[in-house]
């Protein structure tokens, strides 16, 4: 019976030592897919982040850049697009004259 205690002890303690490296393993894994979590919404964040910028940023660029060239088609005054392509061949028919 004491050889039995002894043996058992041993097993005991190596089932120990498996466990901690278990232990340590699931440690090193948990920390490896948080950082993973982490820089996915790091990414997220690049990429998300320019697109919102962009949806309120832009229009009112667009809106700025486009004002000249809506002047010179005459757009500002309020002509319909189908009067302005009759009211470039107007000017064109004119400079040919």
């Amino acid at each position: 019976m004491p050889g039995e205690s002894n043996n058992f002890q041993k097993e005991l303690g190596e089932q120990k030592e498996i466990l901690l490296k278990i232990y340590e393993q699931t440690q090193k894994t948990k920390r490896y897919i948080l950082f993973g979590r982490i820089l996915s919404l790091v990414y997220l964040i690049l990429v998300i982040a320019p697109v919102i910028f962009a949806i309120f940023y832009l229009p009112p660029l667009f809106k700025q850049v486009v004002e000249p060239y809506k002047e010179l088609l005459g757009q500002d005054n309020g002509l319909p697009t189908s009067n302005n392509s009759q009211l470039i061949n107007d000017l064109l028919n004119q400079l040919k004259k």
